[in-house]
């Protein structure tokens, strides 16, 4: 087997070990992955996703081609449609995509808020600050559909 599809396989195991059983895990894109987290709130969601990127270092998966020493990460394009408030799939995604650039553009390694997740005020984290970007920018993604 290939490392990289082996990779995958890797991340999409901890993906599955980390979300609740309702939860449903696509993959989306050659190396990029959907996750519906239905139900679960901002940093609930925000939780579950930095428990499988800390898990995912602990795993210390090689990363070819970036340095001998580097390990796999993952980058995170967090959206949410608050309770009650209809919208649309692909606004979502799009909102997803968009936060996904951000966390890749900031540095990798991080869970980035959506534009509208940003905006709303939130209590104090429950993940490392440091992993986390909200900054209330807009910027058009590279590429459509990657969450």
């Amino acid at each position: 087997m290939h490392p990289g599809d082996q990779a995958l396989r890797t991340v999409a195991a901890t993906l599955t070990e980390h979300v609740r059983q309702g939860d449903r895990i696509y993959r989306y894109g050659g190396e990029e992955f959907l996750i519906l987290l239905p139900e679960q709130t901002i940093a609930e969601a925000a939780t579950a996703l930095n428990r499988v990127r800390t898990q995912l270092h602990t795993l210390a998966i090689e990363h070819r081609g970036v340095s001998p020493q580097a390990v796999l990460t993952i980058s995170v394009g967090l959206a949410a449609s608050p309770p009650g408030h209809r919208v649309r799939s692909s606004t979502l995604v799009a909102e997803a995509d968009t936060a996904l650039y951000e966390a890749k553009t900031t540095g990798r390694d991080r869970i980035a808020l959506a534009t509208t997740l940003a905006a709303q005020p939130t209590n104090q984290p429950p993940w490392p600050p440091s992993t986390v970007s909200n900054r209330r920018h807009d910027r058009t993604p590279r590429h459509s559909h990657r969450t």
